[in-house]
């Protein structure tokens, strides 16, 4: 009887010491880099690192001056996300979607010389799989 409970433990132990759920990589389907005039862009973002509607889209999409047309996103189906930074070179989106279907959205960027100017980044995701974004649920 003894001897069963060290191999109980350790099995026990190890159990816990094991990751629960290993992180998924996000699929990019679309992005687009740039930088534009931070007092245009600034007008047209939100609260949320992802736009919840095609306008707000397609205003910031307007706002960044990109010449290429704007993309069809069927916002059922997938997602549009966004990083930007004043005073920056560059703004690269750091994505990870969890087993438990939180996204989780960072950023990383490249300090640059003008206060006017403002970097983004903006990506495309399929939803699937994706519940939460930084804990909190995606608004529809």
């Amino acid at each position: 009887m003894l001897a069963r409970f060290p191999v109980a433990a350790a099995i026990a132990i190890l159990g816990l010491s094991m990751p629960s759920a290993q992180a998924q990589n996000v699929k990019i389907v679309k992005e687009f880099k740039g930088e534009a005039p931070a007092a245009k862009l600034e007008k047209t973002v939100g609260g949320t690192s992802y736009f919840q509607t095609p306008a707000a889209f397609k205003s910031f999409w307007t706002a960044s001056g990109l010449k290429d047309p704007m993309p069809k996103v069927d916002f059922s189906k997938q997602m549009v996300l966004r990083g930007y930074a004043r005073e920056a070179k560059e703004v690269t989106l750091d994505l990870k979607l969890n087993a438990k279907g939180d996204l989780s959205v960072g950023e990383t960027k490249k300090d640059g010389p003008d206060a006017d100017k403002m970097a983004y980044h903006i990506v495309i995701i399929n939803r699937d799989g994706v519940k939460t974004v930084g804990g909190r649920k995606i608004k529809d």
